[in-house]
């Protein structure tokens, strides 16, 4: 049985486990629309009104990014999902209860 002690440093350091994953999607969702930002600093004005330009730049900034998005966002879910199974898990079990107690509480049948 684990001490109250440890149990609020676990439920710590998964609430920060679980602002991390939440970061790692935001930082994601940045590098996803990130070559749309970038489109007015790499043309200029009369670039940036041609159509096919345009697209030709900004085709090649998402390829110059690859799937690093899909990265963040996937590792920040993964993060994100964990936490919060461990976070529910562990509120879901009474620490004031011994694990005997928790379990005596349950109804039993009378199989006899």
């Amino acid at each position: 049985m684990s001490s109250p002690k440890r149990q609020s440093h676990a439920r710590l350091c998964f609430t920060a486990l679980l602002v991390v994953g939440i970061g790692f999607m935001l930082i994601g969702m940045f590098l996803a629309v990130l070559p749309y930002t970038q489109l007015d600093h790499v043309l200029s004005p009369e670039e940036f009104t041609d159509k096919a330009k345009r697209a030709a730049t900004l085709a090649m900034l998402k390829r110059a990014g690859g799937i690093t998005w899909l990265l963040w966002s996937l590792a920040g879910l993964v993060l994100a999902v964990l936490s919060l199974l461990r976070l529910r898990s562990e509120h879901d079990v009474s620490p004031s209860l011994p694990a005997e107690q928790a379990d005596s509480s349950e109804p039993q049948s009378d199989h006899r």
